[in-house]
């Protein structure tokens, strides 16, 4: 829940160059984040090691991603995404019946008392 509202659209590298490849895309640009806390926002601009924030490095960046990897790792977001709400979904239908089942043993005892 919280890991994924914080990092939705964010995609997570070890490092700055790995980090710079991939959020200067070809065809789509990606917020990227550093496992050292480097972040490169989809506009551009790039924050991290304290309070140095950098802007405009999209001309100085050049790109080896294969697009089709990238569309590949959007569609297989995209696919956990429809798998995490259905679970989520079924979750909800299991703790109404839960609490339903556990209304009811309750209400049995109290008869047989």
């Amino acid at each position: 829940g919280a890991f994924y509202y914080a990092l939705r659209n964010t995609l997570v590298t070890g490092d700055t160059d790995s980090a710079r490849q991939i959020a200067y895309g070809r065809d789509k640009r990606w917020r990227v984040v550093t496992l050292d806390g480097v972040m490169i926002e989809t506009s551009g601009s790039m924050a991290g090691g304290g309070n140095t924030v950098i802007i405009g490095l999209m001309s100085k960046v050049t790109c080896d991603i294969n697009p089709k990897e990238v569309e590949k790792m959007g569609n297989d977001i995209r696919r956990e995404e429809a798998t995490l709400t259905k679970l989520s979904e079924g979750k909800s239908r299991l703790d109404v019946e839960i609490r339903e089942l556990a209304r009811k043993i309750g209400v049995d005892k109290m008869e047989k008392q």
